[in-house]
């Protein structure tokens, strides 16, 4: 059995794969923990490949420190001890150090910047990948306007993907890789319509999956600029495994619109 020290309290690093406790141990660190004021953190880390990150937190008394690796893929997820509030150090040698203020149970952190891992699309397969959704509008027997792959051009396009008029939550657009890859940050943007409705949702799930059947959720982004042309929102996720496909699925819209309307969704992947 391996153990770690953080202070003076025996730690739990990690629970999928490197370090065991039986149910007492478990039981006990706890109980110490709380004894010390300390409250568990679930932190996602993303870098670089196999990179050793040393943690610190700046707490008054008794800070923790901690010394942990990522994976082949560039991740750590692992449970920590931190007084509440604290402000965390982290440094993984490239000469800068960077910080992390606490403030969810189940925070990621990134040390590393992302990049759109979409292609700029002028078909539903081309350049690569291939881009499906639910439905698509049409309009004089056309739908060339507003067809999936309108969804990721990497900019807020004023036509967009649209999905047959009077069809809104429960329709979906996604995007399909040719390879597995890790998205860590979702963006969506509504369709950049000046002097017209832009018709975009209130809500959107982000899913994934490897078969085109069987879909996780990674998240769920509210819009908070409904129908604001050209209007972004950021998302977050802790997501550590990699996928081939991921679908927009629509749970809100505008009840005000018989229609509802996407302008852009970049999936980004770090940039490792």
């Amino acid at each position: 059995m391996s153990q770690n020290k953080a202070g003076d309290i025996v730690g739990i690093r990690d629970w999928s794969n490197k370090y065991f406790y039986n149910r007492d141990e478990i039981a006990d660190f706890f109980i110490r923990s709380n004894q010390s004021g300390l409250k568990a953190y679930k932190l996602t880390i993303i870098d670089t490949a196999n990179k050793t990150i040393e943690i610190t937190e700046d707490a008054l008394t008794n800070p923790q420190s901690y010394s942990v690796k990522t994976d082949d893929y560039g991740f750590y997820i692992g449970l920590f001890f931190f007084h509440s509030g604290s402000t965390l150090t982290l440094n993984d040698g490239s000469g800068s150090a960077a910080t992390h203020a606490l403030s969810s149970y189940e925070d990621t952190i990134s040390l590393v910047s992302s990049v759109i891992a979409t292609p700029v699309m002028t078909s539903n397969t081309t350049p690569s990948g291939i881009c499906r959704a639910s439905s698509v509008y049409s309009q004089s027997g056309s739908s060339a306007n507003w067809e999936p792959w309108r969804a990721f051009t990497q900019v807020a396009d004023p036509n967009g993907w649209v999905p047959t008029n009077g069809y809104k939550v429960g329709q979906w657009v996604e995007y399909e890789f040719s390879s597995k890859v890790v998205v860590v940050k979702f963006e969506i943007f509504n369709r950049d319509l000046a002097g017209a409705v832009n018709a975009s949702p209130t809500k959107v799930k982000i899913q994934a999956s490897n078969d085109g059947t069987n879909y996780t959720d990674l998240g769920e982004c509210t819009i908070t600029q409904v129908n604001v042309a050209g209007a972004s929102e950021v998302l977050n996720l802790t997501n550590v495994n990699a996928y081939k496909i991921y679908r927009t699925l629509i749970t809100g819209a505008d009840s005000g619109q018989t229609y509802v309307a996407i302008g852009c969704i970049n999936l980004y992947k770090p940039d490792a």
